[in-house]
């Protein structure tokens, strides 16, 4: 099919509005956070004309007038990483038990509604749809009270829920009252458009024609699509990913689950948007990967072509990257990177709950190139998990202790029960042996790594301070 406007424009009569929600949780950071599921959609929506409008009530760039008394203003270091407007609230019923503070980060549901209904005035339209974005299953109450929000106030709006929160519970985030559910990728969301919308989906395949998608170097049938970055106001990064998916098998994490099966992406994606990034002036640049290291030389290959782009890009790895896999080239393909976290997860490396992945003369290979190396010590740091179902305090504790002796820098990552993941029917089966069974981990509130490790395990509060007492002084 050849590409003329005709066919460019056919659904430029469709208006949607897409939201990134405000969060319910006790704790929230800007961690390289960006909806890139959002921008991959709407710029492929784009190359159809659709009408369209993007709210992110996460943005920490809103004025002070947005937000009502008594909201906390963000914290926002230099590379655009930090704190969320926050402002406290009441836990919900659930968890008013727990003795936290609990805070909505973003705008209010009232501000949302209001901003929805002076975009509605100036454009004289309403909107067809209003598509929500997710990731966490335990942030699903801010979508609940979301929906009920616009249900009252834009009856003859579609109301569609997608990301990655109804892949993992599709059942529970059909019970929020959304008109549809959405498990799928950007591209099938497409197709989801066109057939709500009745239009003829053969147009499609022009996305395949088009400079929105890069198919993947080993699987002529996937491939990855470059997101909107012109959505993004005042962004200060840039996340970017040479792969998806991750090959290990680990009983705790659902990468399978969002993700598939383990792919490599074609460089001339990653480094597209690399170029745009420079236009843009941004050179803070975090990976996305899930298994970035599993090939070296791509990483390395990578590395090469990106420093040709510009020498002023600055690397982040806030996901951890394998000790097994981090060569003393790796090393020096890093020197300038500001942020490099392994996985560690713990020194009790035969239980297979923790994947296997590295041997101990592997782990005190890398501790001896790193000091060899050029690294700052300040941006290492090594992730050790907490809160697991069948790890007890004294193996945490001697984790951290043989890591600090060392040399190592611990940081703690407090364990989530995700559902379809192996440990989460032994965390359920855990809480009925310890006589917890009133904890029902199938409510994905109590899934929260800020709840889960200190109601059903015997890492309390006070453990849980003794612990980061031992890392942090």
């Amino acid at each position: 099919m050849v590409i003329n406007q005709n066919n460019k424009n056919i659904l430029k009569d469709i208006s949607i509005c897409f939201i990134n929600p405000p969060i319910l949780d006790y704790a929230l950071y800007d961690l390289f956070a960006i909806p890139l599921g959002i921008l991959k959609t709407i710029n492929l929506l784009k190359f159809f004309g659709i009408d369209y409008f993007y709210l992110d009530a996460l943005n920490k760039n809103f004025d002070l007038s947005y937000f009502p008394k008594g909201t906390i203003k963000p914290t926002i270091r230099s590379n655009g990483t930090g704190k969320y407007w926050k402002k406290k609230i009441e836990p919900p019923v659930e968890l008013k038990f727990f003795n936290r503070e609990f805070y909505r980060f973003g705008l209010s549901f009232e501000k949302i509604i209001e901003i929805l209904k002076n975009e509605i005035s100036k454009r004289k339209k309403s909107f067809d749809f209003i598509v929500i974005s997710s990731i966490f299953t335990y942030h699903y109450l801010s979508l609940k009270i979301l929906i009920q929000y616009l249900k009252e106030n834009f009856q003859n709006t579609k109301i569609i829920i997608a990301g990655i929160y109804p892949k993992i519970i599709f059942e529970h985030a059909k019970s929020l009252g959304a008109d549809y559910v959405f498990k799928e990728d950007a591209f099938e969301f497409v197709k989801f458009i066109f057939e709500l919308t009745s239009k003829d989906n053969s147009h499609i395949e022009l996305l395949k024609e088009s400079n929105l998608i890069y198919k993947n170097t080993q699987d002529n049938d996937s491939f990855d699509i470059l997101p909107d970055w012109d959505l993004l106001d005042n962004q200060r990064y840039g996340v970017i990913r040479l792969t998806s998916g991750c090959p290990y098998n680990c009983q705790y994490c659902a990468s399978k689950i969002i993700s598939g099966e383990y792919k490599k992406l074609d460089l001339s994606y990653s480094l597209t948007q690399l170029s745009y990034f420079v236009k843009r002036n941004i050179f803070n640049i975090a990976f996305y990967d899930d298994a970035l290291l599993i090939d070296q030389n791509l990483f390395l290959t990578f590395i090469f072509e990106a420093r040709k782009v510009s020498l002023k890009f600055i690397f982040y790895l806030p996901n951890a990257i394998h000790i097994a896999k981090t060569t003393k080239e790796i090393l020096n393909a890093m020197q300038n990177f500001k942020m490099i976290r392994f996985g560690l997860e713990s020194l009790n490396i035969e239980d297979e709950k923790y994947g296997n992945k590295f041997k101990i003369d592997q782990l005190k290979n890398l501790l001896n190139n790193l000091n060899e190396s050029k690294i700052p010590k300040e941006v290492v740091s090594f992730y050790i998990l907490v809160g697991l179902p069948g790890q007890s305090f004294a193996e945490v504790e001697n984790t951290i202790k043989t890591a600090l002796k060392l040399g190592i820098k611990p940081r703690i990552a407090e364990y989530s029960p995700i559902p379809s993941t192996p440990l989460f029917e032994r965390a359920k089966q855990e809480l009925i042996a310890n006589k917890k069974s009133y904890i029902n981990i199938d409510e994905p509130l109590f899934q929260n790594p800020s709840i889960y490790p200190y109601i059903a395990t015997e890492f309390t509060q006070e453990n849980m301070k003794k612990l980061k007492n031992m890392i942090y002084g």
